[in-house]
């Protein structure tokens, strides 16, 4: 299970990897991979976004093979 934080709660590390839930994205709102910069701008799919568009972050999942066995 995921657990999705808000960010106006926490955000994380700067320049680490999180999924990002951002709502308003057209035609669906959409979760991408994403970090925070040193000066708090968030930076998803590439592209410096503007303050509210990222609303909750989660850690990256695990990937297959990644777990100990």
């Amino acid at each position: 299970m995921m657990n999705w934080i808000n960010v106006n709660r926490i955000t994380p590390k700067p320049f680490v990897s999180v999924l990002c839930r951002m709502p308003g994205e057209k035609p669906f709102p959409t979760v991408h991979e994403g970090y925070i910069s040193d000066d708090g701008i968030w930076v998803v799919y590439g592209f410096k976004r503007e303050p509210g568009e990222v609303t909750h972050w989660t850690d990256m999942p695990e990937y297959p093979g990644d777990e100990e066995d």
